[in-house]
Order: structure tokens, then C-alpha cells, then sequence
């Protein structure tokens, strides 16, 4: 790979690095003397954090606000030289460099001049640091490249043209018309991005209370079963009282074997080729015992007269004449 002192003999890169100062004392665009060594680059470059504050490539040294044209990825000192690599410069950029419009680059610094502000591309003002030479573009190339001859205002590299104030005006129109569009058509990717957020969560509320719903349903519905399964079992144990099958007593233990047995739904083949569940199977096992005969009805004697046959409760009004 080409040192950025050898970058004029190199393919245009992707990000290219450009040099933006150089140790020494230069007078500032305030009129102050700035002297610079390499380890006051050094500072610079350890400081700068791109995914904290990244620098932009603008226009000259705006106070403000200004349209950014590029970015600075990276920051490295090369000897006496401060370099930037660029990246994301627009095609009109390369073009206005190209034709000779933005001949120099400069840096700002912000207070403390220890952090890097921008780098500025400058016109018809070369930068407070001289000798940095000019600015060029590869014809096609899609990469921002620095010739690093010592080139300057009355001795400009070989193909640099001036342009009048008008065409300048034009080209600076033209870039900031893009900036516009480009704020524009982000403002509605943001739109559309907020409307399917909207969209999205609006399903994930709608699908969360059909869930609940469900399971609201399924619950009910498994009370509703239970209480006929409780209801049905009852009865069949009532039957199975009334018939002499079973004792009283025993409707506790029953109802327990009967509870415990319905958690296995899924009916059982049987030795004797039957299929059911184990709670039927129990069920027809009470069924099929032979009755206690001391739980049988007793039926009054042959021939057996009044004694035998059931008392009958006195009217209130016969218990109160008796009294």
C-alpha cells in the first residue's frame, strides 16, 4: 500500500489520506502565530473519536453551521506531517476539486487546539500552513487524492484552472440543492420507518390480546368441564350407594382414586383386549361388585300387617291436641 507521501504515484483509494498540517509556527486565520510540533499531533490523533464527534469536510472554515461534504474517518501523524483519512465525498466535490476551484485544505481546531474541528477545502485563500499542496481527483475515480508538491497561488499545479465567482456560486447552489434533497428524502425513509413501528406494534398488541383472549376461553372451558366431570361422578357414585355397591364411608377415598386416575386421559389397552381409561375401568370395577346384603332394602314378612309398615308423622294439629 502507498505512504501517504507517495500518494501522487497511487491509485485513487476509496478513503484516501490527505495531508492537512504540518509542525512548525504558522499565523492563524485570526492573525495569531500557532506553533505546532509532533507531539501536539500526537494529541490530536489521540483524542480524536469518530463515534464520538466525527470531523466533516466542509467548505472554507465556517463559524456554524455548514453542509458537510465528506467525513474524517481516521487521524495519523507521518513524520512532521498531521493526515486525515476522508471518506463519503460527494461526486460534485471531486469535480469542483477537480476543475481547481478548492485548491488547499486547511484544518480548524477547537479551543485548546488539542481536538479536531474540520478539515475546510479553500479557494482563492491558500491555508495559514503552507506547502501543503493542492488538491486533485483521479478523472472516474471515486477517491479524493493529494499531490503533495509544494505548489502555491503563483505556481499552481500543472492542469489547475480558476473559476469566476459565478460558476463557484453555481457549484455551491448545486451542492447544497443535494444536501436539501438528500435531508428530504431521510425525513421520509424516518417517516415511513415510524408509521411501520406504529403498524408493528399495533399487531403485537392486537396478537397479545387474542392470545390472552384464548387462554382466557380455555380456562373457563376446562372449569366448565371439570365441574361436569365432578358432577358426573357424583351421580354415578350416588347410583352405586343407592344399589348397595359401596358404603358412604368409602365416597372419600373413591372420589380420591377417581381424581388421581383422570390425569392419564389417553385410554390403556387391557389384558383382556378392552380400551379405556383407567378412571372407566375403576368406575366398572365398583360396578360390577356384587351388593352387601346388609345395604339391601328390607322387605316386610308375608302376611305382615300394620306393624311393619312405615310410620307416618302426625299432623301439627294432632300433636297439639295430644299435648
Amino acid at each position: 500500500m502507498a505512504t501517504p507521501d507517495t500518494a501522487q504515484d497511487a491509485a485513487p483509494q476509496a478513503n484516501p489520506w490527505i495531508r492537512i498540517a504540518r509542525t512548525g509556527t504558522w499565523t492563524d486565520s485570526q492573525g495569531t502565530p500557532r506553533t505546532f510540533t509532533s507531539a501536539d499531533f500526537d494529541a490530536i490523533v489521540s483524542n480524536y473519536d469518530p463515534q464520538r464527534e466525527e470531523a466533516p469536510l466542509v467548505i472554507g472554515h465556517p463559524e456554524t453551521d455548514s453542509p458537510a461534504y465528506g467525513w474524517v474517518r481516521a487521524l495519523r501523524r507521518t513524520g512532521a506531517d498531521l493526515f486525515a483519512q476522508l471518506a463519503q465525498v460527494p461526486e460534485t466535490v471531486r469535480e469542483a476539486v477537480h476543475s481547481g476551484s478548492y485548491r488547499y485544505v486547511s484544518m480548524a481546531l477547537h479551543p485548546g487546539g488539542k481536538r479536531l474541528r474540520h478539515v475546510g477545502l479553500l479557494g482563492g485563500v491558500p491555508p495559514a500552513i503552507k506547502g501543503l499542496g493542492p488538491v486533485q481527483l483521479g478523472d472516474g475515480s471515486e477517491a479524493v487524492v493529494i499531490r503533495f508538491a509544494a505548489h502555491t497561488p503563483e505556481h499552481p499545479a500543472p492542469g489547475g484552472t480558476r473559476m469566476d465567482m459565478e460558476d463557484l456560486q453555481k457549484r455551491i447552489g448545486a451542492l447544497e440543492q443535494q444536501v436539501n434533497s438528500l435531508t428530504t428524502a431521510n425525513n421520509e425513509l424516518k417517516d415511513k420507518l415510524a408509521a411501520s413501528d406504529k403498524a408493528r406494534a399495533d399487531a403485537d398488541t392486537a396478537r397479545t390480546a387474542a392470545e390472552e383472549g384464548k387462554a382466557s376461553a380455555e380456562q373457563e372451558f376446562a372449569a366448565y368441564r371439570g365441574e361436569q366431570a365432578r358432577a358426573a361422578r357424583a351421580a354415578r357414585l350416588e347410583r352405586l350407594t343407592a344399589d348397595g355397591k359401596v358404603t358412604p364411608g368409602e365416597h372419600k377415598d373413591i372420589l380420591a382414586q377417581v381424581d388421581a386416575l383422570s390425569k392419564v386421559p389417553e385410554p390403556v389397552e387391557f389384558s383382556d383386549g378392552g380400551k379405556e381409561t383407567l378412571e372407566e375401568r375403576f368406575w366398572k370395577q365398583l360396578e360390577g361388585r356384587t351388593p352387601a346384603p346388609f345395604l339391601q332394602p328390607v322387605a316386610p314378612p308375608a302376611g305382615a300387617g300394620p306393624a311393619f309398615s312405615a310410620p307416618t308423622a302426625a299432623a301439627p294439629a294432632d300433636l297439639s291436641r295430644k299435648i
